[in-house]
């Protein structure tokens, strides 16, 4: 056998080493974005904080400037009433502390304004090229109007902050004031308290003048500097970058130094700002620490991953090598090898540790030991089973499969015979009330007979439930001979179980061959066709093929009904229609006759008069029958509410009607179905009624017994009717159409029904009149005294749901 390296141990070591691998991974990764996330938590801090820091110092920034231009104003307010005939003498008096004005910041600004807003003086001069007085003559028309002094901003181009006050003279508005800053000041601060590289910038769609050499713009940033702590720096950083806004992160490089870009706004008390927050801040030492713990927590884990892969292959080694002997053991179970097998493992030693795969090494040697012993057991039985798969196992005579073959071959041999095909009669009626073990002790007798009979080598078998078929070499006198003899010892009846006797009639066709053409299909078809001739005419038990093809047709369509009613009892292709019968005097129903119809294949309704001769003649109307009862007794309660008390009939063949069980099985249905017995009526032909008159009278008594009516169908029909209509408890009696069909205009005819009905009178019978088919025939068998009618003009059948339709319509 071949040995691969490449075992189900190394497949394990592989997928764990790559298990082990991912969950480092995914570990790592892990850790990595935490630390990830808690740095960029920090950086939002940190960035949160100098937001905050900013904004505080751009608000102390605007209050100390209000204050200090307040004071600078109320300092004015008393040099100009000392000194200044009228306001007309300010800008000499501005001349004179121009020194005090400017208080050491050479980039203020300063306007004074008549009360009436002409402007009488002015101190300092914009650093670019811009009216310097409109934004000062502004700031004046709102002060004006309110009188509220506010510090306010302006970035056009350069932010600078402007704070307005009042002058007074002589508790008298002389004029007003406007002191103009830049934000230098602030920038100055917030570098020394952050240490970091910091700038105000502003949109470029506030500039409304040219831009001088001092203001730098940011490359394609749509910002430039209003302000900045090292704006040629801060510009040689900026200028390689379309930096996204403020608000947003952005790194960049110097001297393989990162710094991040932080843009910020500031939340000013008196309203938005036309102005950003930029600060440049080192993250270099972060990104540093970032990546040696990267580096750190893969080696770390590697590192990990190998040992913990080291010690599982030393751990799984020993287990795996013992799995993979036994993995190598059981392909010779099936070589059958079992002393190798032995060798190769051995037995295994007591373990209190026992695992999975000790149990494994146990059963493969327990699998082992039990191979062997089947091994000679198997052989001992093959034998056995090849006699069984040739024979019935309840018989011991030839399978079905067996002896097809073996008449077969001496059908292919063109060697002469007799082929006999026996069925067993009433025997389904024998299952059905003894039960299947005395149905099997009737087939065994059976076949022992046939054995007694032709011998131990005659081709035999059991061909179906209680079917038998033989294959003899004798003549046709000496078949009929052992055959007849067959059929007294089994009618005589065996004793089986509880000293009971049962007896075993049949029906055998019979099928000389020499020569045959046919197949053995055909050979069984024949034979058939046979036997179901014998059940057609009813009197002997055997009858012999003799290919009458004029015959043939109709024994075929005989087997073929018979499939084809049976497939529609198994498929319930079945239905009932109900006719009224209804009283002569008042028209009321009394009751409905049930007539059973037939669903083909192809949906149509076939009629009774097709299927029920066919039926009769091949054994199956006993079936129809119990399915009719069935689905009337089912559905009586249903009718009762819509028709209270009306009775149904219900035909009866005769193979029903002389059943020995028909009593047993209405019994059981009505206690199923909870239907009245005595609104059941059951109809039954006078052919039915004297097939066997003694168990006629059995079954009419105990159908009587249960509460149910008889009624004799088609009166007149038949042969014998008058001489047997007093032998049976009959209730009603109803008249063959034939004699109620033309008889208004058949003197004859009417005679004959005038007779029929006095009969009934004379014997209390209820006399039905059927086939009225116009009012002529219904005013005629009323005049004549009889009680109840029936027929189309009467009512046509329907289902049930078209009478219960016509009973809530009120036409019923």
């Amino acid at each position: 056998m071949r040995k691969t390296f490449f075992s189900v141990k190394w497949a394990i070591f592989g997928k764990l080493a790559v298990m082990f691998v991912v969950l480092m991974l995914v570990a790592a990764t892990a850790s990595y974005v935490y630390t990830q996330r808690f740095f960029v938590a920090q950086r939002l801090d940190a960035r949160l904080a100098l937001k905050q820091h900013f904004s505080q110092l751009v608000n102390n920034y605007a209050d100390r400037f209000s204050t200090q231009s307040a004071m600078f104003a109320n300092h004015l307010s008393v040099l100009i009433s000392e000194q200044a005939d009228d306001g007309r003498d300010v800008r000499r008096v501005l001349e004179k502390y121009w020194e005090l004005a400017l208080n050491s910041e050479p980039d203020k600004l300063v306007y004074f304004y008549a009360h009436s807003g002409e402007l009488l003086a002015s101190f300092g001069q914009l650093s670019y090229d811009a009216d310097q007085h409109e934004l000062p003559r502004a700031l004046l028309e709102n002060f004006l109007l309110s009188l509220e002094s506010k510090p306010s901003f302006d970035c056009a181009p350069v932010c600078r902050i402007y704070d307005t006050h009042p002058i007074w003279l002589n508790d008298r508005l002389a004029g007003v004031v406007v002191v103009s800053s830049t934000l230098d000041a602030v920038i100055r601060e917030l570098k020394e308290a952050t240490g970091l590289e910091v700038a105000i910038i502003s949109e470029l769609s506030n500039i409304s003048v040219p831009i001088r050499e001092t203001v730098l713009r940011l490359a394609q940033s749509g910002y430039y500097f209003s302000a900045a702590s090292d704006a040629l720096r801060l510009n040689s950083l900026l200028a390689q970058l379309e930096l996204p806004g403020p608000e947003a992160p952005v790194l960049v490089y110097e001297d393989n130094t990162a710094y991040e870009l932080i843009f910020h706004d500031a939340a000013y008390r008196y309203g938005a700002l036309p102005f950003a927050l930029l600060i440049l801040e080192p993250v270099q030492a972060q990104m540093d620490t970032m990546e040696r713990f990267w580096t750190s927590l893969i080696y770390t884990s590697s590192t990990l991953v190998f040992f913990c892969a080291i010690a599982t292959v030393y751990w799984l080694n020993e287990p795996f090598s013992r799995l993979r002997k036994i993995a190598l053991t059981i392909p010779l179970l099936a070589d059958k090898a079992f002393a190798e097998i032995r060798s190769t493992i051995g037995p295994v030693a007591a373990d209190p540790f026992d695992n999975e795969l000790t149990l494994l090494h146990r059963s493969t040697l327990e699998v082992s030991h039990r191979l062997e012993q089947l091994e000679s057991e198997v052989a001992k039985s093959t034998d056995t089973l090849r006699y069984l798969a040739h024979h019935d196992p309840l018989t011991q005579l030839l399978s079905r499969d067996r002896f097809r073959e073996l008449v077969s071959e001496r059908l292919s041999l063109r060697m002469p015979g007799i082929f006999c095909f026996i069925d067993l009669r009433h025997f389904k009626l024998l299952n059905d009330t003894f039960g299947h073990l005395a149905g099997d002790q009737v087939l065994l007798h059976f076949a022992k007979l046939l054995k007694q009979q032709f011998g131990e080598d005659a081709l035999i078998t059991r061909f179906g439930g209680d079917e038998f078929a033989m294959l003899l070499e004798m003549p046709l006198s000496e078949v009929k001979k052992r055959l007849t003899d067959v059929q007294s010892a089994a009618g005589a009846g065996f004793f089986i179980a509880g000293n009971s006797v049962h007896s075993a009639g049949f029906s055998a066709g019979l099928v000389p061959f020499d020569l045959w053409e046919g197949g053995f299909e055909r050979l069984v078809h024949c034979a058939d066709s046979a036997m179901f001739e014998i059940k057609r005419e009813g009197q002997a038990f055997l009858r012999v093929y003799q290919g009458d093809e004029q015959m043939l047709p109709l024994l075929q369509a005989t087997v073929d009904w018979k499939r084809s009613i049976e497939r529609a009892l198994k498929e319930d292709r079945f239905i009932v229609n109900y006719q009224p019968i209804r009283s002569v005097e008042d028209g009321t129903i009394v009751s409905f006759e049930a007539l059973c119809r037939m669903v083909a294949d192809d949906e149509t309704i076939i009629s009774p008069a097709q299927f029920i001769p066919y039926a009769e003649q091949s054994g199956v109307a006993n079936s129809i029958d119990r399915w009719v009862v069935r689905e009337v007794c089912q559905n009586i309660n249903r009718i009762h509410h819509s028709y209270p008390g009306v009775k149904i009939n219900i035909n009866l063949s005769a193979a029903s009607f002389n059943d020995r069980d028909i009593a047993g099985f209405l019994g059981s249905v009505f206690e199923a179905t909870k239907a009245p017995p005595e609104c059941i009526v059951f109809e039954i032909t006078e052919t039915a009624a004297i097939r066997d008159l003694n168990l006629s009278r059995r079954s009419a008594q105990a159908i009587t017994e249960l509460g149910s009516k008889l009624a004799l169908d088609d009166f007149g029909s038949g042969h014998g009717a008058f001489v047997y209509l007093s032998e049976f408890p009959v209730d009603l009696i109803k008249i063959d159409p034939s004699f109620v069909t033309g008889a208004f205009d058949n003197s004859a005819k009417r005679r004959i029904l005038a007779s029929i009905q006095q009969l009934c009178s004379s014997l209390s019978k209820t006399s039905v009149a059927e086939g009225v088919e116009d009012d002529k025939t219904l005013a005629m068998v009323k005049s004549m005294g009889f009680d109840m009618v029936q027929g189309y003009y009467t009512g046509k059948p329907g289902t049930i749901d078209d009478l219960l339709a016509l009973r809530s319509a009120g036409d019923w």
